[in-house]
């Protein structure tokens, strides 16, 4: 595959996250008791006051962790946007078609959607237009709680954007992000558009460019 596989930046879904600190707060508990009553036995009543309140805070923000990892889960389910932001200009679409051309280099086999998607084929497809529109069809859709609303990220600097990637391994965005004072970090940022941009070329499945090795194919827009 022409992308990178290395360097990537992850970001996981909350509800795995609060997930481990579930476990990982009952068993701080468990062994917090064990060594109160093994103090009790020995080191008398102060030392056994003191784990207990050690153990109690434990114990709090289990439960918290608990208690949002329930609100997550009760948002769990396809992402839905209420309407659609307007799709790439045809300036937007030649500058990712010129910064795809760049990354994926000369001989790749690749199709773009109307917002900036991009699935890049491993191994040729006979068809690759049909053939990529099945794959965002299917995997395309964003659903809140699971793997699939993962990303991760990796500057890339012969595009000059952030490449975003997904637990569908055909599926990437390009995001350019704007130079302003209140953006420190846009790995993040990038990756919640990218995840958007691919949400709405999910929904709308309009092929704008066709890269078929040496041969390309420009759709009308």
């Amino acid at each position: 595959m022409p992308i990178p596989r290395d360097r990537w930046v992850p970001f996981r879904s909350g509800v795995k996250q609060l997930g481990s600190r579930w476990f990982a707060g009952v068993y701080l508990a468990i062994v917090a008791l064990t060594v109160a009553a093994l103090a009790f036995a020995k080191l008398g009543e102060l030392w056994v006051i003191v784990i207990l309140m050690v153990t109690t805070a434990i114990i709090t923000e289990v439960y918290r962790a608990h208690q949002r990892g329930r609100q997550w889960r009760q948002l769990e389910g396809p992402l839905e946007l209420k309407e659609l932001p307007p799709a790439c200009s045809d300036d937007e679409l030649q500058r990712l078609q010129s910064a795809w051309k760049e990354l994926l280099g000369d001989g790749a086999q690749w199709v773009m959607f109307s917002y900036g998607t991009c699935v890049v084929f491993e191994q040729p497809a006979a068809d690759p237009q049909q053939a990529a529109t099945e794959i965002l069809a299917e995997q395309g859709p964003v659903r809140l709680g699971t793997c699939e609303a993962d990303f991760r990220i990796r500057w890339h600097s012969v595009a000059g954007m952030h490449l975003v990637g997904y637990v569908q391994p055909a599926i990437y965005n390009l995001v350019s992000l704007p130079q302003h004072p209140l953006i420190r970090s846009g790995e993040e940022l990038a990756g919640i558009l990218g995840r958007v941009a691919r949400m709405c070329d999910a929904k709308t499945l309009k092929v704008v460019h066709v890269e078929n090795g040496s041969r390309h194919q420009t759709a009308n827009v």
